[in-house]
């Protein structure tokens, strides 16, 4: 949602012919920046999502590998 919000932002903006303020560049600066922070924000969420899945299958590996000799 934010980056099809942002996006929309930047597209009109980029696409409006009539003089730029400094509002507008002020503007689109923002919606770059929420655009590059949600993107970041995913592909953290999905490091972290894979260092746990390793985390925990080793885990578990050393675990059922514990019970197996005991």
């Amino acid at each position: 949602m934010i980056l099809v919000g942002n996006g929309l932002v930047v597209l009109a903006l980029t696409l409006t012919k009539s003089r730029k303020s400094r509002m507008h560049v002020f503007i689109l600066n923002l919606a770059i920046a929420a655009i590059q922070s949600a993107l970041n924000k995913a592909n953290t969420k999905q490091d972290v999502d894979i260092r746990v899945t390793r985390k925990t299958a080793v885990t578990e590996t050393a675990e059922s590998r514990r019970q197996s000799v005991a």
